[in-house]
């Protein structure tokens, strides 16, 4: 035991020692251990030698285990200086094993105690390919040990080794701990760059090209661009999917479809994202929230989207509910209630809790006892299948869809048609065709504040006809777009018919 009080009774065991008189220093041999601060040094040879200014000698080859309590990090082959019972300085290497059980040594100089009087050690990354988190992930910067802490912080950027997206892109600053052996890496909604440049996680539309394009921690192609789909949280590598995973916890771990999520199939380079879906148009008093999956073919640059939509504007009571009947009597097959898109269109208006009892409700009643208000909207759509046409500038629907309601009451039926939302220079457009029967349709045409509508159904268009401006109008404030709604005619519905038959002849 150390005497001197900047020592603060500093203390080790030896089998064996001796005093030499004319070096004055004392030479102890099987030194088990020594601890210091939070920590415990195992001497490489067994020997520590106590020169005359009373200084320990620097330990070559040693051990630390940090801490003595948790026993959680291992340094080795370490040159230790024990200065007192409370402090010592250090450097070497402690093994990174991650999932695969693969090793990398990781050096760390220096090795110090803290001001709370625990371990901490640093590291930086000096290979310019990157530290390798595991076999999907890699990381540049700086390396911390933290004995209290469960596992290593990461303090830099990390980057993703899948070919679909490229092995030189930017890295994805973060500072978090990272569990070696269940690599989760943190995905913020306004990430940057190492170099503080923006990044997006998302599948992206661009005004400016007229383009839909994923960008996956990279930069955005033009300012103001719209993330159709996005999600934050953490990604993570599914080895059984062969997929990265962005989301929350539970969500990546499949505990819950809350949420959005982006999954990113690294075998067929396909980025899809599910939850809430952002189609970025601008439709002013008509107010369009979109849920489902937008899926991007990496190889082949295209994208398609299975939607619900969910509608709110001004429109008769009366004549949406002519529609509604129409819907109700026709012979038409229902809807998929337990499809994940219909599920993400309630979980997202409704939440999880009330989507999963009305669905609960939905398959032994087939209805439900009273609807939500969030659900109560002028017209929701699901099952909706859309791609984006470049020529047309427009997201267009190919397929059959389901009209899930109209107002307070739910439809849950199958029809044909059509649905166009456009993006244009001059304004936004929105173009919905519905087929209740052979020879029974209903067609909403919007576009610079005026929605227009036409059916087969003639009651459906006396009752538009005979509605008073005023009680069809809303004049927008300084800052919004006014709106009306009247009757349409059949040669806008013809030529809309016509588009879309012209670019999607598989619909006939």
């Amino acid at each position: 035991m150390s005497t001197d009080p900047k020592r603060d009774s500093l203390q080790f065991f030896a089998m064996e020692a001796t005093y030499a008189m004319i070096q004055n220093q004392i030479n102890a041999r099987e030194v088990k251990m020594i601890r210091v601060a939070d920590a415990a040094v195992f001497p490489g040879d067994g020997k520590v030698n106590i020169l005359s200014d009373g200084n320990m000698q620097a330990l070559k080859g040693a051990t630390i285990i940090a801490n003595r309590r948790d026993k959680r990090y291992r340094i080795y082959n370490a040159s230790v200086n024990v200065k007192s019972r409370k402090d010592y300085s250090a450097s070497g290497y402690y093994d990174y094993i991650d999932e695969d059980g693969d090793i990398q040594p990781i050096y760390f100089d220096p090795v110090v105690v803290d001001s709370s009087n625990n371990t901490y050690g640093v590291s930086a990354v000096s290979n310019p390919d990157g530290f390798a988190l595991n076999s999907h992930f890699k990381f540049t910067g700086g390396i911390e040990l933290h004995a209290e802490r469960p596992q290593l912080t990461f303090d830099g950027g990390y980057r993703l080794t899948s070919e679909c997206i490229g092995t030189e892109g930017p890295w994805v600053a973060f500072r978090s701990e990272v569990n070696p052996t269940d690599v989760r890496l943190p995905v913020l909604p306004m990430m940057k760059d190492t170099l503080g440049n923006p990044l997006l996680a998302a599948i992206v539309y661009s005004d400016f090209f007229g383009s839909v394009y994923p960008a996956l921690f990279e930069k955005p192609q033009a300012f103001g661009d719209t993330l159709v789909a996005s999600a934050s949280g953490n990604i993570r590598y599914n080895k059984a999917l062969g997929a990265y995973m962005i989301g929350s916890d539970d969500r990546i771990n499949g505990k819950t479809r809350a949420g959005n999520l982006m999954t990113l199939d690294t075998k067929q380079c396909i980025l899809t994202g599910e939850g809430a879906v952002e189609l970025g148009a601008g439709l002013g008093q008509v107010k369009m929230e979109t849920f489902g999956k937008a899926i991007h073919y990496t190889v082949v640059d295209s994208s398609s989207f299975r939607l619900a939509m969910a509608l709110d504007f001004l429109f008769s009571d009366q004549a949406m509910g002519r529609m509604r009947e129409a819907l109700q009597l026709a012979n038409l097959k229902g809807v998929d209630v337990n499809s994940d898109i219909y599920f993400s269109m309630l979980n997202n208006l409704v939440g999880t809790s009330t989507a999963n009892d009305l669905l609960n409700d939905l398959n032994t009643t087939g209805q439900v006892k009273r609807l939500p208000a969030q659900l109560i909207k002028t017209l929701t759509l699901t099952d909706l299948t859309m791609r984006w046409d470049p020529d047309l500038k427009s997201y267009i629907s190919t397929g059959p869809f389901g009209v899930a309601g109209i107002q307070k009451d739910l439809i849950n039926r199958q029809v044909d048609g059509y649905v166009e939302i456009g993006k244009r220079r001059t304004g936004d457009i929105l173009n919905i065709y519905i087929e209740t029967g052979p020879n029974e349709w209903y067609y909403f045409t919007y576009g610079n504040g005026i929605m227009q509508a036409i059916s087969s159904n003639n009651e459906f268009n006396n009752i538009l006809a005979g509605i008073k401006e005023d009680k069809r109008t809303i004049k927008g404030k300084s800052d919004e777009e006014s709106y009306q709604y009247i009757i349409s005619t059949p040669e806008r519905r013809i030529a809309f018919l016509r588009k879309m038959q012209s670019v999607a002849p598989e619909n006939n």
